[in-house]
C-alpha cells in the first residue's frame, strides 16, 4: 500500500479502493477517527435532510455514499524486503516521509461507504444529451439540500467531493470524504459552498457541450433544482431569462452568487 499525506486536503492518499460487500458495490477510505466521527454523523443528518425534500424532486436511491462501518486499524500494509508485511500504525507513522502529518492519524481507521456506483463521470461521461438536465437536477438538487437545509458543504480546505472523479454519471456523489458542517468551517462555509456550486456548473456545462446538449436548459435546471431543495418545496420561480442571454461563463458566475446567496 503506497501511502502519502496530502497536505493541503489534510488526507491520507492512496490507500482507497472499491470491493464488493454482499452483493454491493462499497468504498473502503482511509482517515482519523475524529473525521470519522464527524462524517459518520454528518451524512446520516444530511440523508434526513434529503428525504425531507418533495418526492418529485429527490432519487429513490440516495444520490450519495452511506457510511456502513468505521473500523479501527491497528496495523498497515508495507513492502519489505520484497514482501509484505504488517507494521504498527505508529511505526509506519514515524517514517521520516510523513513527517508533516498530524498526530491524530495514528489513531487511523478505515471507512466503509455504500456507494451509488463505481465509474466516474470522469470514465465515460454523460452518454446522451437526454442524460444531461437529469445529471444537472440530480447534482444541484443535493447541493441545495445540503448547503441550505443541512449547512454542509462538500469541499474543504483543499479538497471537494466535487470532481469527476467522483460524481457518477448520474450526478451522484461516490466519494464524501469531504461533507463537512458549517460549524467546522465557520467564515469559510461561503466560500467552500460557492466552490461546491462553481464546480458543479463547470462539470455540468462540459458534460453538456461534449454531447451537444443545450447548455441554456441545463443551466436553468440546475438553477431550479438548487432552489428548490434549498426551500425544501417549488420555489415557483420562473424568472430565468437572463441566463438564456449569458455566455456559459456569464452565466456561471451569476449563478455562484445568486445561489450561494439563498
Amino acid at each position: 500500500m503506497a501511502l502519502r499525506y496530502n497536505l493541503e486536503a489534510d488526507r491520507l492518499e492512496g490507500g482507497d479502493f472499491f470491493r464488493d460487500f454482499q452483493g454491493r458495490p462499497v468504498l473502503q477510505i482511509l482517515l482519523t477517527m475524529r473525521r470519522a466521527k464527524a462524517l459518520f454523523e454528518a451524512v446520516k443528518d444530511l440523508k434526513e435532510r434529503y428525504d425531507q425534500m418533495p418526492e418529485d424532486r429527490r432519487s429513490s436511491n440516495r444520490p450519495f455514499s452511506q457510511a456502513l462501518a468505521v473500523l479501527q486499524l491497528s496495523g498497515i500494509p508495507v513492502m519489505q524486503h520484497g514482501e509484505q508485511q504488517q507494521i504498527s500504525v505508529d511505526e509506519f507513522f514515524s517514517q521520516p516521509e510523513f513527517a508533516d502529518t498530524p498526530p491524530e492519524y495514528r489513531d487511523l481507521c478505515q471507512m466503509i461507504l455504500v456507494v451509488p456506483g463505481v465509474h466516474g463521470l470522469a470514465d465515460s461521461g454523460i452518454a446522451s444529451a437526454s442524460q444531461a438536465v437529469p445529471f444537472a437536477r440530480q447534482l444541484f438538487g443535493t447541493l441545495g439540500c445540503a448547503h441550505v437545509q443541512a449547512q454542509m458543504t462538500f469541499s474543504r480546505r483543499g479538497g471537494s467531493c466535487i470532481s469527476a472523479a467522483q460524481l457518477t454519471t448520474n450526478g451522484e456523489v461516490i466519494d464524501i470524504y469531504y461533507l463537512t458542517r458549517s460549524s467546522e468551517t465557520k467564515r469559510e462555509f461561503i466560500e467552500f459552498r460557492k466552490d461546491d456550486i462553481r464546480r458543479a456548473l463547470a462539470l455540468s456545462v462540459s458534460a453538456s457541450a461534449a454531447v451537444d446538449a443545450n447548455v441554456t436548459d441545463v443551466l436553468r435546471e440546475a438553477r431550479q433544482a438548487y432552489r428548490t431543495a434549498s426551500k425544501g418545496r417549488p420555489t415557483g420561480d420562473s424568472d430565468e431569462s437572463a441566463i438564456g442571454s449569458m455566455s456559459p461563463d456569464q452565466a456561471t458566475r451569476h449563478l455562484v452568487e445568486e445561489l450561494a446567496g439563498l
